[in-house]
């Protein structure tokens, strides 16, 4: 799905920020969405990448979310930006993300960056 991240131009970061009720997660929304969306190119075992580069694989929680600002840049949708570069539509994927579905993908990416950020908060500094 996110195909050439690095190449794709035009983009911009959604501003999208984490609910303080039924916010997504990884395992109620982030999984099924990189599978039907993603994994066809951005799979460890994608058969064809399409030209996703190789160090751009979307298979866990942990790689997403090393990649959250390319790929908030190039396929979610907040209130500052809906990217739709990605999915490829001449990949493996027949019918794009719905707008609500982006819209979750922001809200994920953001979520995902404000549980790493209170992680980092409470680990000690040595």
């Amino acid at each position: 799905m996110f195909l050439a991240l690095a190449a794709c131009s035009g983009t911009s970061t959604t501003g999208s920020t984490c609910p303080s009720s039924g916010a997504p997660t990884y395992d109620n929304f982030g999984r099924r969405f990189f599978t039907t969306y993603c994994s066809g190119c951005h799979g460890a075992g994608a058969p064809n990448r399409r030209g996703a580069p190789r160090d751009q694989v979307f298979d866990t929680e942990a790689q997403i979310k090393a990649h959250a600002a390319e790929i908030d840049a190039v396929a979610a949708k907040g209130p500052n930006a809906s990217n739709d570069d990605m999915p490829d539509m001449a990949g493996p994927v027949r019918s794009p993300p719905s707008a609500l579905e982006r819209e979750r993908l922001g809200q994920l990416l953001a979520c995902e960056a404000a549980m790493s950020a209170r992680q980092a908060e409470t680990i000690p500094a040595r």
